[in-house]
């Protein structure tokens, strides 16, 4: 091929070193995807066995490369690309990476966080399978105990799933009999006490400290949505991120989200 306004030559093929120097990966990651038979060269020299690409396989490679920072694996790419798999699956594991992300992101908020004001904001709590045991308990000790029995429970009967879901307790708002904790577990659980909590958008705080001040920040958290008139649809949570396993009895350094299920999003809250 020539190019008219100077009469120079313009490659459309393109050896293995110039496509990993270009797209900026590695020739064992261009080769593995060819083992994986997600790439396959334009030609192959017989001779010396040296491999041409096109620009529509670099596009390829990108694809494939962006999948990989999602999180897929080769695999699902694979499965993908074919249409050997139903597209619910991906998207099944592309919102649980995300979800994943968002409270990765909000850990990072709180420590970044160096002011005592407490910043609100609006997500979607992701849908969670968990173990559900009754809170029986009232003092704050009574609770942890009670949270940690359940997480043994989970341990010895079931098989716990902290990549995608973290504990939390669920309290109603007008029952005071209704207080509930939750374990995450793989999707394969099955038998008493295990239930899926469905997908909710919420108005949340990220709070850094002792949980004994989770009183006085739920205090201010409701004085806040009623000076916004915003309507709670009758349950709070506290989304324990970081506690005495992750912390010890650096109390200071607890990490908790502390969301109330709403119906509506609001304007003028920001959205994480």
């Amino acid at each position: 091929m020539t190019n008219d306004s100077n009469n120079s030559y313009v490659p459309t093929l393109f050896q293995i070193g110039t496509v990993a120097k270009t797209l900026n990966v590695t020739r064992k990651m261009i080769l593995n995807y060819e083992e994986h038979d997600l790439l396959t060269p334009a030609t192959k020299d017989p001779v010396t066995g040296y491999r041409y690409y096109t620009a529509d396989n670099m596009t390829q490679i990108q694809l494939i490369r962006s999948f990989q920072k999602y999180g897929l694996s080769l695999d699902e790419i694979k499965n993908y690309l074919v249409g050997s798999t139903e597209l619910n699956v991906i998207i099944h594991r592309l919102e649980e990476l995300r979800n994943q992300i968002d409270i990765s992101i909000s850990k990072l908020y709180i420590r970044a966080n160096s002011s005592d004001k407490l910043n609100y904001y609006w997500t979607t709590l992701p849908q969670q399978k968990s173990y559900s045991k009754k809170y029986v308990g009232t003092s704050l000790a009574e609770r942890t105990r009670e949270l940690r029995d359940a997480y043994l429970h989970v341990v010895h009967h079931h098989k716990i799933n902290f990549e995608y879901g973290h504990m939390f307790s669920e309290l109603s708002l007008s029952d005071v009999s209704y207080r509930n904790m939750y374990v995450p577990v793989n999707e394969s659980c099955s038998g008493e006490g295990i239930l899926i909590t469905p997908e909710t958008t919420a108005i949340c705080v990220c709070y850094k400290g002792s949980y004994e001040n989770l009183e006085d920040v739920t205090k201010s958290f409701f004085e806040f949505i009623n000076s916004k008139q915003i309507q709670p649809l009758g349950t709070i949570r506290y989304i324990y991120l970081e506690g005495p396993p992750n912390r010890g009895a650096d109390k200071d350094s607890y990490l908790t989200i502390v969301a109330i299920p709403v119906k509506d999003i609001y304007q003028g809250i920001p959205r994480r």
